[in-house]
Order: structure tokens, then C-alpha cells, then sequence
């Protein structure tokens, strides 16, 4: 009994004074970038230049925001326009020492925190890096720079103020970030626990969900539209950061199962060739090939036109729109709707926003406007409809190269057969590069199809014309290439 008595007491003492401990929680606070950089050299250098790490850029001690040495030409709207990350100064009227942070910057637009934390807005408040000019943005009063809009901007963005950092500024609304810009933890996760263990990772990244909270601007689905008018042109631009809700309604998503990471190397950039771009469109889609032929000039009469020039057009806006169908980013649904219909007609409306349509299969398409009337600049949606369905089987027009020999003149043949019903095969010869024009006109001279409209190199062509559609009597085509005109006669007997 006495020595029960003891071992209760004694085991009452430790109860007195042991207060059991939790279990050890990992720490999980933010290490920040430069933690990463022992071990993960290669993703560190490649992160720096992909343009997230300046989606926020402190300006400190009176002296702009450092950027990376990058250099780019971004050939859209007719022109050429060379890229460089940064800003050569701060809004008119303001100094350096009046900046607190430079919101974006890297590649498209440039906007301004003030040294209170306010946005700066009104006449000449943001910079647009392509065309190198000041625009109005924002009505003139400073806006809060709050947790809306460093959610994507920064590392560990929180709604809490801890610290005298942000209540000495009161533009910040309340909120606070561990990292300016996006670091390597705003897609990880805090990585303090993991460079104590290095064996204990931090979280890994899921190839689209990462991506999305961010890409797309209300997670809702939906990739918003909004109409504009450029160069006296009723249109409109796909808002910028869309491209994850876009890419929910594609095939690619649905049927073939990518993501944002099949294509991209997160840690590299894209915009500056960097090597950001791991899949192409070609790497899966072979033996498609086009060349798309426009009347702005020498440059761009010989460019062939890839997959992304189509497929991928300039369809959405973040600073600058330089036609009526070509702005600053490119779209992510790279399906192409072929009927004859403009992007305003294309369109549902929620709440009064304009958001692009889904078909009941849950996807969706860009017109015609954005794919080829950024090129075709004369044409319309119904002169681009003719040839958007079986383009890449019969391209623009059906002309093929059947002899690789130099002509040594411009010739134009006799059709065969003629008479036909209803096809007939046209072959010219083409002693130096050009831009060829075969043109079909009937009896009274009234022209009634364009065979051919682009750029051939030297040698010899043929071309089938069907005239199913056509009435039994007499034409004429015509062959017009530099400087040189040919015509000839045939005859249609259905």
C-alpha cells in the first residue's frame, strides 16, 4: 500500500510539473527565392528571365527597378516592334523616389505603385513596353493596391498586415506578401522546412490548377470579351489572363488530357524565346503545312504562317491593340470556328458581360475575324469562310509546283481539257519569284473566282478550276505576275 501510495504521488508530481508538448509542426514560413538557388541553379536562372518574377519590382533608394538584359521583335499588326523588359522612367511628373513598387514591366505593360502604396492612374499612368508609349489608365484618383490584386502579383500575398513594411503604407489596404513577384514558393509552397529536410519536399505543382488561380481573371469558366473600337473598327479583345479558363474549353484538355505544363516550362520564358516552349504544335500535328499570302508589304508577302499564327492569333489584350484584330497576347483555344461569323457574333451574355461561346459539347473556337483578318486585312469573315474548312488540304488556293526546273519565261497555258465539265486544269510558268494573280472572268468581263493570290518562286504551276457551280458558256483567265499579263479562252459545256 505504501508504495502504491508513492508511485501516485509520484506520478501526480510530473503531471504538476510536465506539461506534454504538441507534435513538432514543420515550419512553414517563406524562405524566399534565393533559398532555391544552391540546389536548383538551372530553374533559378531560367525563373528570372520568365517574366514572374517582375509581375511586382520594388523601386528602392530613388532608383528604378533592375531588369533583365532581354531583347525581342514582336512582328503583329503590320509592324515591327522591339521588346525590352523595364521602364525608361517613371509617369510624367514623378521621380523615382516618388515610386514604391513597378507593377509588371516585363514584357507588355507597365504600371505604378506609388511610395504610399496607391496606384497611380489617370493620363499617362501606364506604360505599354511594345509601342514604347505613355496611355491613360484609371480615372486620376490613386486606388488601393489591396489583396485583389497582389494575390497574383506577389509570394505568399495574405490579407493580414503583420509588420511596419506595409502600414507604413496605406495604399496597401491591409494586406501583405512574403515575396514580391512570383517566386518559387508561390507555386511550391513554403519552402522553409524543406531546406532545413532537404528529403521533406514542398508542394509540388499541378500542371494546370497552379496555373489557373492566376490565368484565369474570375475562375469562372469563362473567357471574357470586351468590345472596343481600333482604327474606326467596331471589334473587341479577349481579356487578358484568360488563357486557363480557355483552355477548359479544348479538346486538348478534354479529349487529350494537356495541361498548361505540356506545353510550357514554367521556370523559362516564352515571350523571349527563352526555351519556354517544350511542345509545339508540330511535334504532334504533322504533314499540316500553308502559306497565307497579305498585301502589307515585301516582309510579310513571303511569310508562311505557322500553326500559331492561325491557330493561336492575337486575340487577347493586356496593353496594346494594334489592328482591329490583333492586340498583345496570343489565344489558347486553338480550335477555329469556320462559319462565316465575327467574334460579336459569337458571343453569351452573363450579368451583362460578354463572355465567348461554349457549344453544348463544352468547347469553343475563335473566329474567322482573329485568324485571318489580321492578315487579310481587305477581306472578310465570308471571304475567309470559302477556305477555312479544308485549308490544309487544299490550302488557300490548289496550286502546285510540278516541275522544279527555272522557266526561262512567262508562260500561260491552254486549259485541259476544253471543253470541260466541270473541271479543268490550268498550268502557268513563272520564270522569277512573284506575286501571281489567275483570275476567272465570264463572257461580259464580270470576274467570278480567284484561282490563285500569292507569292510563287520560279518554275512551273498548275492549278484545277471547278466550275460546277458555273453556267455552260465562254471564259477567260487571266495571269498576272510582275508586271507580265496572259490570258487565255475556254469553254464550259455541262
Amino acid at each position: 500500500m505504501k508504495i502504491f501510495t508513492i508511485l501516485s504521488l509520484c506520478c501526480l508530481a510530473m503531471l504538476l510539473f510536465y506539461t506534454p508538448t504538441a507534435a513538432e509542426e514543420p515550419d512553414t514560413t517563406f524562405a524566399g527565392s534565393q533559398s532555391c538557388q544552391g540546389c536548383h541553379g538551372a530553374e533559378y536562372t531560367g525563373w528570372q528571365n520568365s517574366g514572374h518574377a517582375y509581375m511586382l519590382v520594388r523601386s528602392e533608394g530613388a532608383n528604378p527597378p533592375e531588369y533583365p538584359d532581354l531583347e525581342i521583335d514582336m512582328n503583329v499588326g503590320g509592324d515591327t516592334y522591339t521588346i525590352t523588359p523595364g521602364v525608361p522612367e517613371p509617369p510624367p511628373g514623378m521621380d523615382w523616389e516618388d515610386i514604391g513598387w513597378v507593377n509588371g514591366g516585363f514584357f507588355w505593360k507597365s504600371r505604378f505603385i506609388d511610395s504610399e502604396g496607391y496606384l497611380v492612374t489617370g493620363a499617362d499612368a501606364q506604360y505599354n513596353n511594345a509601342t514604347k508609349e505613355w496611355v491613360t489608365w484609371g480615372d486620376g484618383e490613386p486606388r488601393p493596391y489591396d489583396y485583389s490584386c497582389f494575390v497574383c502579383h506577389t509570394t505568399g500575398p495574405s490579407p493580414d498586415d503583420p509588420d511596419e513594411l506595409f502600414t507604413d503604407y496605406p495604399g496597401l489596404d491591409g494586406g501583405s506578401w512574403a515575396e514580391a513577384g512570383v517566386g518559387c514558393e508561390a507555386c511550391h509552397g513554403p519552402s522553409s522546412f524543406h531546406v532545413e529536410s532537404p528529403d521533406d519536399r514542398p508542394i509540388e505543382i499541378d500542371g494546370f490548377e497552379t496555373c489557373y488561380y492566376c490565368h484565369a481573371r474570375a475562375q469562372n469558366e469563362m473567357a471574357e470579351w470586351r468590345a472596343r473600337t481600333v482604327n474606326d473598327v467596331e471589334t473587341g479583345f479577349i481579356r487578358h489572363r484568360e488563357q486557363a479558363d480557355m483552355m477548359l474549353a479544348t479538346t486538348h484538355m478534354t479529349n487529350a488530357g494537356m495541361d498548361c505544363a505540356s506545353c510550357h516550362d514554367p521556370h523559362k520564358s516564352v515571350v523571349f524565346d527563352q526555351d519556354g516552349i517544350n511542345t509545339t504544335c508540330e511535334d504532334c500535328h504533322t504533314g499540316y503545312e500553308i502559306s497565307i499570302v497579305d498585301d502589307l508589304g515585301d516582309e510579310l508577302m513571303t511569310k508562311s504562317a505557322s500553326c500559331v499564327d492561325c491557330h493561336m492569333p492575337y486575340a487577347l489584350r493586356s496593353g496594346t491593340q494594334f489592328s482591329p484584330y490583333e492586340a498583345d497576347v496570343r489565344g489558347h483555344y486553338w480550335r477555329i470556328l469556320t462559319d462565316p461569323i465575327t467574334m460579336a457574333e459569337n458571343l453569351d451574355t452573363v450579368n451583362g458581360a460578354y463572355f465567348i461561346h461554349i457549344d453544348g459539347d463544352g468547347h469553343s473556337g475563335l473566329t474567322l475575324d482573329y485568324s485571318c483578318l489580321g492578315c487579310h486585312i481587305e477581306e472578310d469573315v465570308e471571304w475567309a469562310a470559302q477556305y477555312a474548312v479544308n485549308i490544309h488540304q487544299d490550302g488557300v488556293t490548289n496550286v502546285e509546283l510540278i516541275a522544279g526546273e527555272t522557266p526561262h519565261t512567262y508562260s500561260l497555258e491552254q486549259n485541259y481539257p476544253n471543253p470541260f465539265n466541270p473541271t479543268t486544269t490550268i498550268e502557268f510558268s513563272v520564270r522569277e519569284q512573284g506575286h501571281a494573280m489567275l483570275t476567272v472572268y465570264n463572257s461580259i468581263g464580270q470576274k467570278v473566282e480567284t484561282l490563285v493570290d500569292e507569292v510563287v518562286n520560279s518554275g512551273q504551276y498548275s492549278v484545277s478550276w471547278d466550275a460546277s457551280q458555273m453556267s455552260s458558256g465562254a471564259y477567260f483567265y487571266r495571269l498576272e505576275i510582275n508586271g507580265y499579263a496572259l490570258m487565255k479562252r475556254m469553254i464550259l459545256i455541262k
